[in-house]
């Protein structure tokens, strides 16, 4: 199942993508995706992280470190 998203934009900037000819639709869809993906990465280490201090043990690296960490090896 899908679902129509659409946005309302100024005139002048449809204007330039019609002529830069990218399929914005494939573009827009992959962005959201990704970017999803990346929130859902930053919610499961948060959880992570407060299950591990609960546990009373203390994280040898940071979040920030673990996310940097995984997004250069899916690069």
């Amino acid at each position: 199942m899908s679902y129509v998203f659409s946005i309302r934009i100024r005139k002048e900037l449809k204007e330039m993508m019609d002529r830069i000819g990218i399929n914005w639709s494939e573009e827009i869809k992959k962005f959201l995706e990704e970017r999803v993906r990346e929130e859902l990465r930053k919610m499961l280490l948060d959880d992570a992280k407060r299950f591990r201090s609960g546990l009373g043990i203390a994280s040898p690296v940071s979040a920030d470190e673990l996310i940097r960490e995984d997004r250069e090896h899916v690069h």
